[in-house]
Formats: C-alpha cells, structure tokens, sequence
C-alpha cells in the first residue's frame, strides 16, 4: 500500500490523517 504523496512531498501531519480515516473506513467494513 502506497501513501499518498502531496506535491512530491512526504507530509507526517497529512499521512496521519488519511492513515487514521484507512482504519476507521477498515472498522466500518467489519
């Protein structure tokens, strides 16, 4: 699974959001 880039950039902030909005969409799939 490939993180999402922001303009070639690696942003923390950014990827711990969408990490956290994977594992709620993942919890709601159960």
């Amino acid at each position: 699974m490939n993180l999402p880039t922001f303009e070639g950039q690696y942003e923390p902030t950014e990827a711990s959001e969408w990490l956290f909005r994977m594992e709620d969409m993942m919890e709601d799939l159960d």
